[in-house]
């Protein structure tokens, strides 16, 4: 929400001097004690086509050169006057970190480790086809002490599809062992229902690596069409009807907890029983309950990278198309020219200013969102924020229209609010939005900077795009593809909930759904009369596709999108009359 809220080009000095605050007073009111850091590294090898993260694949080895001067500017910068840093978590992501070649890893690990300390999991994402030992050994040499490797399938038909290449499995086994031996909790990743996969080749696929590569952790993941790939997966490749009770029994045998859970959720995870692992989950664990039952009271910050999902934390974000997180500060985005990355350049920062206000107002929407207690009091002491006279007011009017109830000083959300009085509610706790006009006179503007060398037109279209009305400035049709498919799955304005997300605002071509708490923006959904476009899902006339924050969607959206097709293609079956009278004309 917040970095597409009313974009502006930011100043890194103004900004690297809240860093320097933020460092010395973390803990107090206003400074949140957790303070995470995150590498992008936007390169490649290549371009797999189901992808849909920030990324380019460099056309000379000159590019990687400047990209580690760069980073190791920044990493200098971010050391400042104050010397080495210590960070809650860190996650070296991308694109391929893997990608860099050796000779620039080396450059970069000695002032990484100058500059930063990681008190808790240090992640970096790998390619199996360009990691090897020395890279490996450098990656544990900087701290790294979780390595998530994605394989996706080993059917050689499958990987042409998708342009992507694996090395033999043999090579893969030898990798996940050297990293355990080195001390890295290794995650592998497959994916269920890729293009021209068959379940037998996803089956053969499951069992090498649960009882061959034998991996701390495989992660499941069911496919997500994409703007290039718009096959969407059969419903024969379903966790429930892919993965045979046998499997599952097996994997127990041989030392793995498999998840359990409903068949549309994106992932699931078979976990390694062993004592470091079991910690983990028992921290996980202890994380979810204190989020859940006393938000505003962490005795301690949980030591692996699902603190990345705290409301109330700092990200540092490093390199081209990183986000970043000053608390109470800004929410901003480096949007420079991957072209012109070097260590003379300053990063070229985008995004949204923040008061303390605005972060307690993330904090109670967050505490709505997911039906937790509020304590307005506990907020305003977290935040600084004077949540008692601009926020409390609401929280007061929602317990009169029953959208809340209040024991003392606190607040329990209801679990049948009537729509209206949430959406009442929600709009009540938010600043007001800059109106329309104004956004697209930003977003044209951006569109106008886009020629410009300094900048990297892909991350300047994730603003553009996220504040615009409508995907193409115009109807065609759209709005009555929209009207028609609310009224089939019996939607009728903003308050209400679907698919178990709630419905923040509908405008003429587009509804904005509420499906991860603040500050993280809604996610955009738009409906139109299926004339064989790139969608999401189709069904009967309709074509559903949409816009997420980040270009790709979080794990908790994929989870809604699919719930959303569930309710829709219920509904069309179900419907006692054909809704094709409309699209008819509009076809």
């Amino acid at each position: 929400m917040w970095p597409v809220w009313a974009p502006e080009r930011l100043d890194p000095a103004e900004l690297s001097a809240g860093w320097e605050e933020a460092f010395a007073r973390r803990g107090q009111p206003g400074f949140p004690a957790t303070i995470q850091l995150y590498l992008h590294f936007a390169f490649c090898e290549k371009s797999c086509r189901f992808c849909q993260y920030f990324h380019a694949v460099p056309k000379s080895a000159d590019l990687f050169a400047r990209f580690t001067d760069s980073l190791v500017q920044s990493l200098e910068r971010l050391r400042g006057s104050t010397g080495q840093r210590r960070v809650s978590n860190a996650y070296w992501g991308g694109g391929t970190p893997t990608a860099l070649p050796t000779a620039d890893v080396r450059r970069g690990v000695r002032p990484f480790r100058a500059s930063v300390v990681v008190s808790g999991e240090f992640t970096c994402e790998a390619h199996p086809g360009n990691l090897d030992e020395e890279k490996l050994a450098l990656r544990a040499e900087a701290g790294v002490n979780r390595l998530s490797m994605g394989f996706q399938s080993f059917d050689e038909g499958v990987l042409s599809h998708i342009f992507r290449t694996n090395p033999p499995v043999a090579r893969l086994r030898d990798l996940v062992r050297r990293a355990r031996e080195a001390g890295i909790w290794v995650n592998t990743d497959l994916i269920l229902g890729l293009p021209t996969q068959t379940q037998a080749s996803f089956r053969a696929d499951l069992d090498e690596v649960l009882f061959g590569i034998r991996p701390s952790c495989l992660t499941v993941y069911r496919y997500q069409p994409t703007e290039r790939l718009n096959d969407a997966p059969p419903e024969s490749m379903r966790f429930s009807r892919a993965i045979p009770r046998a499997t599952l029994l097996r994997a127990l045998w041989e030392g793995y907890l498999p998840e359990t859970g409903p068949d549309d959720r994106p992932g699931w995870r078979f976990l390694r029983v062993a004592p470091f692992h079991v910690t983990a989950l028992a921290q996980r664990i202890a994380f979810e309950a204190t989020r859940a039952f006393a938000p505003g009271r962490f005795a301690r910050e949980l030591p692996t990278y699902a603190c990345f999902e705290a409301v109330e934390s700092q990200l540092i974000g490093l390199g081209p198309g990183a986000f970043s997180h000053l608390h109470g500060r800004a929410w901003y985005r480096d949007v420079g020219s991957l072209k012109n990355v070097s260590g003379d350049a300053d990063p070229v920062l985008m995004g949204t200013r923040l008061s303390p206000l605005d972060e307690a107002r993330t904090a109670v929407l967050a505490d709505l969102h997911a039906r937790r207690l509020i304590d307005p009091r506990a907020v305003a002491r977290r935040t600084g924020a004077d949540v008692e006279s601009k926020l409390e007011p609401a929280l007061v009017a929602g317990v009169r229209e029953g959208t809340l109830r209040r024991y003392g000083r606190w607040f329990v959300p209801t679990k049948a609010a009537p729509p209206a009085a949430r959406a009442a509610l929600i709009e009540a706790l938010l600043p007001p939005e800059p109106p329309a006009a104004v956004r697209r006179a930003i977003a044209s503007k951006l569109d106008a900077l886009k020629p410009d060398p300094e900048y990297q037109p892909d991350l300047l279209k994730f603003f553009a795009d996220n504040l615009r009305d409508s995907r193409d400035g115009g109807d065609d049709g759209a709005s009555s593809a929209l009207k028609e498919w609310m009224q089939l799955v019996g939607l009728q304005g903003a308050g209400e909930s679907l698919a178990g997300a709630s419905l923040l605002r509908a405008d003429e071509s587009e509804l904005h759904f509420g499906v991860r708490p603040p500050p993280a923006a809604p996610l955009r959904v738009v409906v139109a009369w299926d004339r064989g476009q790139n969608c999401y899902f189709r069904i009967g006339p309709y074509a559903v596709s949409y816009v997420a924050s980040k270009g790709a969607a979080a794990p908790e959206e994929l989870h809604f999108l699919n719930g959303l097709q569930a309710a829709t293609e219920r509904a069309w079956t179900e419907s006692p009359r054909p809704y094709m009278q409309a699209s008819g004309e509009a076809r």
